[in-house]
């Protein structure tokens, strides 16, 4: 009988101890959950826009009608989570618009831009796969997704997708209740074992 409360004091204890693991996977499956529409929605608009046989950057650099035609084809991916949604091309370890659905306040083509998180832009150059990045020094900025647009083989630019801030909020709140659920559910097993143990 001693035995089974240690055995299960050891088990609530490893869960306790383990439980930043848990929160961290929980996490990225809620993030993975929360763009997978926007990836696959984005990956069918991408064959759409890049097409094989002209150089992808290029051309949208020297032809504003082509441009014009892609921003709309990105804009349809647009929806009350997304902030922003615009393509990065990589030159000379810089990054510059290319294209951008954004109404107001939009970046032209050719604009530099500036990123505290050059890292990631980096890695998914490097690796041709997408990451997502959780914004924590951006205001009312929740995480970024940044997929490769890959020409001939090779990472040509970079599709951004901004969250809002509200959309991680809601991601978190889900995120505790789940870890609220998981704790209770171990919880009640542990109480019946011991009651089932005596």
């Amino acid at each position: 009988m001693f035995f089974s409360i240690i055995v299960v004091f050891l088990l609530f204890l490893y869960y306790y101890l383990n439980m930043g693991n848990y929160e961290s996977k929980l996490k990225n499956i809620l993030l993975n959950y929360s763009v997978e529409y926007m990836d696959n929605s984005s990956e069918n608009i991408l064959d759409e826009i890049v097409d094989k046989n002209i150089d992808f950057v290029q051309s949208n650099l020297s032809n504003y009608e082509l441009r014009t035609k892609n921003e709309k084809s990105l804009a349809f991916l647009r929806n009350k989570n997304i902030q922003e949604l615009y393509v990065l091309y990589p030159k000379d370890n810089k990054l510059f618009y290319l294209l951008d659905t954004e109404t107001k306040d939009r970046g032209l083509v050719g604009e530099p831009f500036s990123s505290n998180s050059m890292e990631l832009f980096k890695e998914v150059l490097s690796g041709g796969e997408q990451r997502t990045y959780i914004q924590n020094n951006v205001e009312d900025l929740g995480f970024t997704v940044v997929k490769p647009i890959i020409q001939n083989k090779k990472t040509v630019a970079f599709l951004v997708v901004d969250y809002h801030e509200t959309t991680l909020s809601s991601l978190s709140r889900l995120l505790i209740l789940s870890v609220k659920s998981i704790s209770l559910t171990l919880f009640s097993i542990i109480v019946i074992i011991i009651f089932i143990v005596y």
